[in-house]
């Protein structure tokens, strides 16, 4: 990682021996008050030992009073490898990315400090802008290595959460399928008999619960296929109207329990450009959730024309969510006032993720007590794209 051109021609357009030397005598005063100053900031930190401190810092104080004494662009290349090995450095030794900042801030402020003090006045702009880049550049580069390294970790942890995924759930399918079979056998066979009837009706509860748990597995594998983004678009012309009819069938028996309305308003004949299996899966979470999480009322569909398209809204008149949920409402195994329904908080997730594919955003609006909106917005179908 080389530092940008701009930082070289300022640190290489003279040579300031004068601020190189004050900063080389100065060097054990900033390294003590740095210590002092961190570990006065960042008190929940990984404990600083003497050789934690004394194993980058140091060399970047020299390295900088060196690229300010040189005036050569080498020095400053030097400088930049400096600041990522301080990155990686902090990275190994578990540090968070603010508490990284957060110490090159303060390294900034002492070396300032001291540079003024060993001058007896402030320093001029000609000998602030160098002295400035020189501290950006190693700490541009060690935040750059430092996010490096976290993300190929978040990528490998990542990596095997999904094998642990699809090994899982591929086992435990076929061992709960074999279960399901044999309790339906026994359900059957204790039916026939009147004193084991109750045995019977807790053996089809147990049942539902494996049922329950195979679709909770299929939503996770759901979920992480969406997020690699591993679905192929297959656009084409997607009548709204007809895909809601023809989603409505599945949300009607829940709704109908509790008393649950279902609307389709959305004008006959309205066409998006879209892949309609993700549009389908998109609406089929979002009105489940409606009716989940709703007790009485009308879980509406509508689509109005907006200027990139359709816009589409489901909209309940459930609880409503709370202002400070609604920022984390579409993160997975979040969920808001479940109000006692059962679930793990993926229907949201997976509606958004299905969104992001098709190019859209997932949206909500809400009141408590009143209920929520949940939108998107498709483009419309043009009569050339239906051919």
């Amino acid at each position: 990682m080389l530092p940008p051109a701009e930082t070289i021609d300022l640190l290489a357009f003279r040579s300031m021996p004068r601020l190189a030397d004050a900063l080389r005598r100065r060097i054990d005063r900033v390294i003590q008050r740095w210590t002092e100053s961190v570990q006065r900031h960042l008190p929940d930190a990984d404990p600083l030992t003497s050789k934690q401190v004394r194993d980058s810092i140091p060399t970047i104080l020299e390295k900088i009073a060196a690229a300010l004494e040189s005036g050569r662009a080498t020095d400053t290349f030097v400088l930049a490898e400096v600041g990522v090995a301080h990155g990686v450095a902090r990275f190994q030794e578990n540090y968070n990315i603010e508490e990284v900042i957060i110490e090159y801030r303060i390294l900034r402020r002492v070396i300032f400090d001291e540079l003024t003090d060993a001058a007896g006045k402030d320093l001029s702009f000609m000998d602030a802008i160098p002295v400035d880049m020189g501290i950006d550049t190693a700490m541009q580069q060690g935040v750059i290595a430092f996010v490096h390294h976290l993300t190929d970790q978040l990528k490998s942890a990542a990596a095997a959460e999904s094998k642990y995924l699809s090994f899982l759930s591929h086992d435990l399918r076929n061992n709960l399928n074999s279960a399901t079979l044999m309790l339906d056998m026994l359900a059957e066979n204790f039916q026939a008999m009147p004193q084991f009837r109750q045995e019977a009706e807790d053996i089809r509860s147990l049942r539902r619960s494996i049922f329950q748990t195979v679709a909770g597995m299929d939503r996770l594998l759901q979920a992480e296929r969406l997020r690699k983004h591993a679905a192929a678009l297959e656009l084409g012309p997607v009548d709204l109207h007809r895909l809601v009819q023809d989603l409505f069938p599945h949300i009607i028996p829940k709704a109908l329990l509790k008393g649950i309305k279902l609307e389709n308003a959305i004008p006959p004949g309205s066409a998006a450009h879209s892949d309609r299996e993700l549009v389908m899966l998109v609406l089929q979470n979002l009105l489940g959730n409606a009716v989940k999480y709703s007790t009485s009322g009308t879980v509406r569909v509508a689509a109005v024309e907006d200027p990139l398209g359709w816009k589409i809204c489901v909209t309940d008149q459930g609880p409503g969510i709370a202002p400070e949920k609604l920022a984390a409402i579409f993160s997975a195994f979040t969920r808001g006032e479940t109000h006692g329904q059962p679930g793990i908080g993926l229907g949201l997730t997976i509606a958004s993720h299905a969104a992001r594919i098709l190019g859209s955003q997932l949206n909500v609006e809400s009141k408590l007590g009143q209920g929520s909106t949940f939108s998107f917005v498709l483009p419309v179908a043009r009569p050339e794209q239906g051919q």
